[in-house]
């Protein structure tokens, strides 16, 4: 006999959470797009967006895109709304004022505005129903948020998808 043996008697294994914290959501469908550049990247995020939200789509529902900086979520956002006719989309950012960010995620949830453009402020936390796409317009630093990321789709029994977009070379 050991001492851990003996000092443990009748032991029990107690786990907080999921088995292996890296396995996402079956109900995600999960893509990859390769792009060439970020001009192509662009292309590929508008292509995304206009196939989800045709004229033909049943339940277009919220899609919500991750982006790596609080510029690049500003800059997505007057490029989309540009290419989408003036499209109510919202952006979440830590440079954001404390209401400004109350706004984005209230007209978010309540359906006033179908896009959210954010960093990975958004990738926890964040419950929202009827959120159909996730994409990934930069790609998470790690496992983790990717797994987090995703998993705002694809929510109480629901199916849903998320993209992520890379770059040739940078990107992987």
């Amino acid at each position: 006999n050991d001492l851990s043996t003996w000092v443990t008697r009748g032991p029990v294994e107690v786990r907080v959470g999921m088995k292996d914290p890296l396995r996402a959501n079956p109900d995600v469908d999960q893509q990859v797009i390769i792009v060439k550049d970020d001009y192509d990247k662009d292309g590929a995020l508008k292509s995304i967006l206009r196939r989800q939200y045709a004229s033909n789509a049943k339940n277009p529902g919220k899609v919500l895109i991750f982006a790596g900086e609080s510029d690049e979520c500003d800059s997505l956002q007057k490029k989309l709304r540009t290419a989408l006719n003036g499209a109510n989309i919202e952006c979440l950012h830590g440079n954001k004022k404390q209401n400004e960010r109350e706004k984005a995620m209230a007209d978010f949830r309540s359906g006033e505005c179908l896009m959210l453009i954010a960093t990975n402020m958004a990738g926890r936390g964040l419950d929202v129903k009827d959120v159909q796409l996730v994409v990934n317009y930069d790609p998470p630093e790690d496992g983790q948020d990717y797994v987090h990321r995703i998993g705002r789709t694809a929510r109480a029994g629901r199916k849903g998808t998320a993209i992520t977009l890379l770059r040739k070379g940078p990107d992987g």
